[in-house]
């Protein structure tokens, strides 16, 4: 098994959220979470990513999770 670059989950996250013009705000409320969460796991400064999470986050952004987590 590879191991996850959390840095470019990061830069995946952010890019579709962006893309979507979602806020950190309704990001973070999505997964129940504050929007200074998001904005460090776009940064890639954490490693606490939970597989449910980022489902929720791609359905959100309309991506596959697969994609997000892709290395």
């Amino acid at each position: 098994m590879e191991k996850i670059i959390y840095e470019k989950v990061g830069e995946r996250l952010k890019y579709a959220r962006e893309l979507r013009n979602i806020s950190l705000e309704k990001a973070g409320e999505s997964v129940g979470v504050h929007k200074s969460t998001i904005l460090r796991w776009e940064r890639g400064n954490t490693e606490k990513f939970k597989i449910p999470t980022l489902e929720i986050l791609a359905s959100l952004y309309n991506v596959n999770p697969a994609w997000l987590m892709r290395i």
